[in-house]
């Protein structure tokens, strides 16, 4: 449990891109056993703030957004993870796949 994020922590997941090569998924995952809601703010690689985001996990679950970044493709980016619930214990992970193969490669958060 000490590498999970808690309420107020963020987590930023880097190098994901979109583009006709390269997708990228978010996945994350409720290590807690109270139902938490993750805030989700999505970057190009400038910084500039493109969107946010939420995502609800019961407890003990994980979700997966498929291509976070698909509706501003082609675009490099990262993405910043939080939780504002009380008790909130998370961690996030970016996963950016090749599309002719879908070998992935797994972005922990920083």
């Amino acid at each position: 449990t000490d590498r999970l994020l808690g309420t107020g922590g963020v987590g930023r997941i880097i190098f994901l891109t979109e583009n006709d090569d390269i997708r990228s998924n978010l996945g994350c995952v409720n290590g807690s056993s109270i139902p938490i809601t993750i805030d989700i703010a999505v970057y190009n690689a400038a910084g500039t703030l493109l969107e946010t985001r939420r995502m609800n996990l019961p407890p003990w679950s994980n979700k997966q957004i498929n291509q976070i970044l698909g509706a501003f493709a082609p675009i490099d980016g990262y993405v910043d993870v939080s939780s504002a619930t009380p008790g909130a214990a998370f961690t996030c992970y970016g996963s950016v796949l090749d599309n002719e193969t879908s070998d992935p490669t797994t972005i922990p958060p920083q």
